[in-house]
C-alpha cells in the first residue's frame, strides 16, 4: 500500500469502532444538511521515503476535523480518535504520531483539529 490509500484504512478503523457509532465520517467535505457530530478527514501531505533509489514507503499527514454543536462531545471524539490512532501499527502503516492540534468555532459548530503522521511502508 502507498500513502495514497491511507484514507480507506482510516475509514475502516473509525467506522468499526463502537464508541464512534452515531458519528458520521466523510473524506474531505460533509454533505449538505449533515447532523452533528461528524468527522472530516483528508490527506494533507505526502512525502516518499527512499532507500537506495527505491521508494520504500511514504510519510503521510492526515488532518481530521471533528465537528459538533457540543464542545465536550468534540473533545470526547477527538480523544477516541487519538486513542485509536496514536502509536498504533497495522499491516498498512506504522509509527503513527500526532503532529498538530487546535480548536475553533465555525459554522455553528465546535471543531477539534487533529493531524497525524503515518508511515506507510511498501512491500519491496
Amino acid at each position: 500500500m502507498t500513502g495514497l490509500s491511507i484514507n480507506k484504512h482510516i475509514y475502516s478503523l473509525l467506522s468499526a469502532d463502537e464508541q464512534l457509532k452515531g458519528v458520521t465520517l466523510f473524506p474531505i467535505v460533509a454533505q449538505e444538511e449533515t447532523k452533528f457530530p461528524f468527522i472530516l478527514y483528508q490527506r494533507v501531505e505526502m512525502q516518499p521515503i527512499y532507500a537506495k533509489n527505491i521508494a520504500v514507503g511514504d510519510k503521510v499527514a492526515v488532518a481530521f476535523k471533528i465537528v459538533s454543536d457540543k464542545y465536550n462531545r468534540t473533545v470526547e471524539i477527538a480523544e477516541r480518535v487519538r486513542e485509536l490512532l496514536e502509536l498504533r501499527t497495522s499491516e498498512n502503516y506504522s509509527q503513527v504520531t500526532i503532529i498538530d492540534c487546535s480548536e475553533e468555532w465555525n459554522n455553528d459548530g465546535y471543531v477539534q483539529h487533529l493531524t497525524f503522521q503515518f508511515h506507510c511502508l511498501r512491500e519491496v
